[in-house]
């Protein structure tokens, strides 16, 4: 009896420290990445002033001293644990994708600016900014840099720059300060037409993917829907949310479940059919936000496909809220995570395929680079769709 006692105990106190070294690694791996991320913040802090002033850029004197910035985000970006980012966000491939450009972007700058060619180099720079826009804007996990010790609003550029600058650093409530503050304003929608319908759909997107939160995006809605100077057709949208936000409002609980998410976009696709596309802009960003935070934990190959599939048609809608480059990218991933001839990759390769295709369409034809026309190729043989 007291043998049975002592192994049960043994047993107990085994499976307790494994639990705790298991919670302990998760421990190490959030304050790695955290650790990380927070230097990253430093270093695009110290060229803020710089990326965001054409004159400094220019400036000789400053050359050397700017050069040393960049390297050192260089480096920061480079020390990033891509692995440890994956186990903490799951095998979601925005994570990959995200610092791979964002390390070609801050390389590039580097030898550009070296080369001479500042103007453009500071254009790359505050371009790759965007990149940690959509990363952070994907769902509402990480912490927020409440402290960061910069004053984004005394700097003279847009009130969406601002903004993305803010969220670029997680300073959350400071963004959303920045857009509503802006939003509530009545001025003339058309004297800065695309600044201002820029400024929506970030507050849109901040709202319900980042703060979670319908009550006040509809009283901002509300002043924004009443302003007389607004156009009809943004009008018009904003309305639309808002009947969104306040079916939102009055559900009883929250649920994050696959099978919501495609209810939500089934009901994304019902509403865009008779409007604009972007009136289903609030079920679009719901939804996606559900399969970002399911991808955490899904490891069957044929439901990440599935997932990825549905977050490529919704970054379709929404990629000029700042999510560009997404729908190709998950497109891909789809084809790559369940390859072979089934209806989901022959779905994905029609998306990429079609905005491949969109993408290199102009006034004198479509004009597809030979690198594209490859890989669109190699998809298509992955898809089951080659002859």
């Amino acid at each position: 009896m007291k043998l049975r006692v002592l192994v049960v105990l043994l047993l107990f106190l085994s499976g307790v420290w494994i639990l705790s070294c298991q919670s302990k690694s998760k421990l190490e791996q959030n304050s790695s990445w955290s650790g990380e991320m927070q230097s990253m913040a430093k270093e695009v802090y110290d060229l803020l002033p710089f990326v965001y002033s054409p004159a400094k850029f220019k400036q000789n004197e400053n050359h050397e001293e700017i050069a040393k910035k960049i390297e050192a985000l260089e480096k920061t970006i480079h020390q990033l644990p891509e692995k440890t980012g994956e186990q903490m966000l799951g095998e979601d491939h925005i994570v990959g994708f995200t610092l791979k450009n964002l390390k070609d972007d801050v390389e590039r700058s580097l030898v550009i600016f070296n080369e001479g060619n500042k103007e453009y180099a500071r254009t790359v720079l505050r371009n790759s900014l965007n990149y940690c826009f959509r990363c952070h804007t994907r769902t509402n996990y990480g912490p927020e840099f409440k402290r960061w010790g910069f004053d984004v609003n005394k700097m003279a550029i847009s009130p969406t720059s601002k903004a993305r600058l803010l969220v670029v650093t997680r300073q959350y409530e400071a963004a959303q300060k920045t857009l509503e503050d802006y939003l509530t304003t009545k001025t003339g929608f058309y004297n800065k037409p695309f600044e201002q319908e820029n400024a929506l759909d970030y507050y849109l997107s901040l709202m319900v993917r980042v703060q979670q939160n319908p009550t006040q995006a509809m009283a901002v809605f509300k002043q924004v829907k009443d302003n007389p100077n607004i156009p009809v057709y943004l009008k018009e949208s904003v309305a639309y949310w808002m009947k969104s936000l306040k079916s939102w409002m009055a559900e009883k609980k929250k649920v994050i479940s696959f099978t919501e998410a495609k209810k939500l976009i089934k009901k994304a696709r019902s509403i865009s059919q008779w409007q604009s596309l972007d009136s289903a802009n609030v079920e679009y960003l719901r939804a996606s936000s559900m399969i970002h935070d399911l991808l955490i934990k899904e490891k069957d190959p044929k439901n990440r496909a599935e997932m990825f599939m549905y977050l490529g048609d919704s970054y379709d809608v929404l990629s000029k809220n700042g999510y560009w480059e997404l729908p190709e990218l998950y497109y891909e991933s789809c084809i790559k995570e369940n390859p072979g001839r089934n209806s989901i990759s022959r779905k994905c390769f029609l998306g990429y395929e079609r905005n491949i295709l969109l993408g290199y369409s102009g006034s004198i034809g479509v004009l597809v680079p030979a690198v594209e026309k490859e890989k669109l190729l190699k998809l298509k043989k992955l898809a089951g769709l080659a002859q």
